[in-house]
């Protein structure tokens, strides 16, 4: 796990603080998937979609402290899914 956490660091070394920390709580695998979907449906609907998908993984599988906390997690992983590498 802890070299995930180093690879993610790395790879996202160059994006602002906030957006480093959050993306430490997404692996790869999390953030590939996410962006397959993106891709499959870039609608307006098919975001639509992709929010609902993003919300409930962070409910289900991360620990939250705060709204802010939610709110930031949703964001990142929905700006990683949409980053093209």
């Amino acid at each position: 796990m802890d070299k995930t956490i180093d690879q993610n660091k790395a790879k996202y070394e160059s994006e602002s603080k906030l957006f480093s920390h959050y993306s430490n709580f997404f692996d790869e695998f999390v953030v590939e998937e996410f962006r397959r979907k993106h891709k499959a449906d870039t609608s307006f609907k098919g975001h639509k979609a992709l929010m609902l998908q993003i919300e409930a993984y962070v409910t289900e599988n991360i620990k939250i402290e705060s709204r802010e906390d939610y709110a930031n997690l949703v964001d990142t992983l929905k700006n990683l899914a949409e980053k093209d590498d």
